[in-house]
């Protein structure tokens, strides 16, 4: 009440303190250790999209057959070197979408700066 800790109550606080620390420490290891799919997914699978043109061009055959059934919904028909508009997975079309908002945004901002400028 007078704002004075005694000794024994600093003891006190800081035992309880280093006590919950531990527990925290613990229980961060547990949850660092602890396996998931989604682990498993960062670690293996995103460095392969870091570098999907390269990985596409050392597969066989069978496996960009895959790689590409994962972007096109339909086959790609190439006729006298047009080709018509290819029609994408809804992932990544979500992904499409989400860029061109991004990018318009990025546009509008840069108009608005510019403006303010002149």
């Amino acid at each position: 009440m007078d704002r004075v800790i005694t000794s024994l109550d600093y003891n006190d606080m800081k035992e309880r303190v280093d006590k919950e620390l531990v527990l925290a420490k613990d229980k961060l290891a547990g949850l660092m250790n602890q396996s998931s799919s989604f682990k498993t997914y960062i670690d293996k699978e995103l460095p392969m999209l870091e570098n999907l043109v390269e990985y596409y061009r050392e597969s066989d055959g069978a496996t960009k057959k895959k790689i590409l059934g994962c972007i096109f919904s339909e086959k790609l028909i190439l006729e006298k070197g047009k080709h018509a508009t290819p029609i994408f997975t809804e992932p990544i079309q979500s992904i499409i979408n989400i860029s061109r908002a991004l990018g318009d945004s990025k546009k509008r901002k840069r108009s608005k700066m510019t403006s303010c400028l002149v």
